[in-house]
């Protein structure tokens, strides 16, 4: 896939989209078992928002809870903080950083690896990981077009949220919400994704197949 059309399909707008930067957080009470507001509270009383994945359930054991001194091990030439995590998600490698943004890397005709798109998060990015969705049954046409969305992205930011991204729009596909930053995210056997955050937690997330 050539770096010119990558930069033409991850710069397309798409409508829907929920903005970066926003405010949209679980409510702590909810997450307790005791907010009043119900309905008229303006915080989320769900663990996720989109039809991708659905919460399934948490893992207890973990008590250390992890302080913010996070050392950075890599830095690829681009990012004005810290680089948080790197990951391959179909034909991209992806980086995320403290900076806010999350940058697509490719290998230029002369061998060099540069950035070919940047995107503005609006936080800081923590962890990354991708995965490649199932085939679908369809003509070659609409086949095409399924392809470009079966790479979906999944990044924590220190907002407490997992967005879940389709490469290379940068199309949202939906939104995991935790009390605590989500620090590593990992996938596992059936579509699942384990996600751990800070406060020992470990949360496990089924795909809606």
């Amino acid at each position: 896939m050539g770096i010119t059309y990558l930069r033409r399909r991850a710069s397309e707008s798409v409508s829907g989209n929920v903005k970066s930067g926003s405010m949209e957080k679980v409510c702590k009470f909810w997450a307790e078992g005791r907010c009043v507001r119900g309905g008229r509270c303006r915080f989320v009383h769900s663990w996720s928002r989109g039809d991708l994945y659905s919460y399934l359930a948490n893992l207890h054991g973990h008590t250390k809870v992890w302080d913010h001194n996070l050392q950075c091990v890599a830095t690829l030439k681009g990012h004005s903080d810290g680089v948080m995590s790197l990951a391959f998600c179909g034909y991209y490698l992806v980086s995320s950083s403290l900076d806010g943004t999350i940058k697509i890397w490719a290998t230029t005709e002369k061998g060099h690896v540069e950035t070919v798109y940047t995107h503005e998060e609006g936080h800081g990015v923590l962890a990354l990981n991708g995965i490649t969705l199932p085939p679908k049954t369809c003509d070659a046409k609409e086949k095409e077009e399924s392809d470009d969305q079966n790479n979906i992205l999944l990044c924590s930011c220190n907002d407490n949220s997992v967005r879940l991204y389709a490469l290379p729009s940068f199309e949202e596909k939906g939104r995991f919400f935790t009390t605590q930053e989500v620090r590593t995210i990992q996938k596992g056997p059936g579509g699942q994704i384990f996600t751990g955050d800070g406060s020992g937690r470990t949360t496990v997330w089924k795909m809606n197949l």
